[in-house]
């Protein structure tokens, strides 16, 4: 999964997702995502333009809607047949539909 935002001038999203789509593609990996939020900054966050000065910066408050949504549904849908996962601490396993 990869995100790119729209606004994003330390990556542009064009080039990103050409480049990304080629790489994923030539091994024959079919299984994977890449998502332009037109509205994000480099940072994921909303933006009104590419182009902000320190003090508009400041006031970036959310990150743009749908990220969180697109995210937590991809991973969902990879993890819902994985089984059991364990976590760092040997002691905990999380499975589908439980919390640790």
């Amino acid at each position: 999964m990869a995100f790119c935002g729209g606004k994003d001038l330390n990556v542009p999203a064009t080039k990103n997702v050409a480049a990304l789509t080629q790489e994923l593609n030539d091994p024959g990996n079919q299984d994977y995502m890449i998502k332009v939020f037109p509205d994000a900054n480099h940072e994921g966050l909303e933006a009104s333009s590419a182009m902000l000065d320190n003090e508009q910066v400041r006031y970036l408050q959310r990150q743009v809607p749908g990220f969180f949504d697109t995210l937590i549904s991809w991973m969902l849908s990879h993890l819902a047949n994985a089984g059991p996962l364990r976590s760092h601490d040997s002691s905990t396993f999380i499975r589908k539909g439980t919390m640790p």
